[in-house]
Parts: structure tokens; C-alpha cells; sequence
């Protein structure tokens, strides 16, 4: 459930848990940490305007703010999210 302005939206997408790995890069290892995300489509939620810190989306339960939205070009958003 995505609610934006208060307004609740029934969405589909692909959730990933916030993770952390570690990569050898040239210059020695690295850890590469990935936030709590989901990406969807935009046309499910008619392209209402999303505010950052203030709107939510609830997965399995659990209530995530959306802290940033990442359009990617072809009509999907990544949002990420915080707990």
C-alpha cells in the first residue's frame, strides 16, 4: 500500500530489504551498502506527486517513509525507503 497526501494507492513491485556486500575494487575492498527499496509503476498511482519524509509505503506489515524517488526514464520509480 502506497499512500501519498494521505490518499492510499494499492501497488505491486519489487521490494529489496536493505543489504550490504563486499567488493575488492583497485584500490583495496569496499563495502557497498544498498538501501530498502521498491521500484514501481508510475501509472499505478496516476502520477500523483510523491513527497519525500512525508509519504509511506506499508510491505508485508511494515510501514517505510519514503525518503528519495528515483525516476528511471521509462516510466518506473525506485523509492527509497526508511523504517
Amino acid at each position: 500500500m502506497l499512500t501519498i497526501g494521505g490518499e492510499p494507492y494499492s501497488i505491486r513491485g519489487e521490494f529489496d530489504s536493505a543489504a550490504a556486500r563486499e567488493e575488492v575494487l583497485s584500490d583495496g575492498p569496499a563495502v557497498i551498502e544498498t538501501p530498502t527499496q521498491i521500484c514501481v509503476q508510475r501509472e499505478q498511482f496516476d502520477d500523483a506527486a510523491i513527497t519525500c519524509d512525508i509519504d509511506t509505503v506499508q510491505v508485508r506489515g511494515i510501514t517505510y517513509t519514503i525518503i528519495e524517488a528515483r525516476p528511471d526514464g521509462a516510466g518506473s520509480l525506485v523509492l527509497i525507503l526508511r523504517r
